[in-house]
């Protein structure tokens, strides 16, 4: 079964037994299941949406899988794994942190250490608010509330993608397409090349990475 692009779960699988945490080899090989995985299913689509243009409300589609993409960012970089039953396995529905279910993580939860931990963003908003006002609003209403706003200005700054302005607060969902994108290439370079990511360790951030490979392969 294909998992990202044409990679296969049975290439996963052949890979992950050459791969060594506290090693560089494979890793850049690694990371291009996750690349290709994200690069179809949310970055292609995203950009096809931000050519049209036409302002007439479309960045509110591509703030939706910008929520989603923020969501599986997260939680491939905590190793987060949500878990339901499947077939007859009993199994308590929410987040998993190893085999263990760790009931403090929630969605929620998810968006406020996005916001708070990855550095591109610095904690300038709050994200429990996003969660609340942006990625709710926009899944069950298809708005945004409480004075959050969506707009699009290609004239700012390429990674420019947040303002307050008198009570409101704005995402502009180009410049946040950017800045995801721009997180997305320090991932890489963190996994590829050892190094640090936020206060992870490098051990820490690759167990994580391949913890959620083998759950997406375990669950597909």
């Amino acid at each position: 079964m294909r998992i990202a692009g044409d990679k296969t779960i049975q290439e996963w699988k052949e890979l992950h037994s050459k791969l060594d945490i506290s090693v560089n080899d494979n890793w850049d090989k690694a990371f291009d299941f996750f690349d290709m995985r994200i690069k179809t299913r949310y970055l292609d689509p995203i950009d096809e949406i931000l050519r049209m243009k036409s302002f007439s409300g479309e960045g509110f589609a591509v703030i939706n899988l910008q929520c989603s993409l923020i969501e599986t960012i997260e939680s491939f970089v905590n190793g987060w794994k949500y878990r339901i039953k499947q077939s007859e396995q009993e199994i308590e529905r929410g987040w998993y942190v190893g085999e263990k279910l760790n009931k403090d993580i929630t969605n929620k939860y998810i968006f406020s250490s996005f916001f708070s931990h990855r550095k591109e963003f610095n904690g300038k908003i709050d994200g429990k608010s996003f969660y609340d006002f942006v990625r709710c609003g926009l899944l069950h209403e298809t708005q945004t509330t409480n004075n959050w706003k969506i707009h699009r200005d290609d004239r700012r700054g390429e990674l420019d993608w947040y303002e307050d302005y008198n009570d409101y607060k704005i995402i502009y969902s180009y410049q946040l397409n950017n800045v995801l994108k721009s997180l997305m290439k320090r991932y890489r370079d963190t996994i590829t090349n050892g190094v640090q990511f936020d206060q992870i360790t490098i051990e820490e951030l690759r167990k994580n990475f391949i913890e959620k490979m083998n759950h997406i392969c375990n669950k597909s």
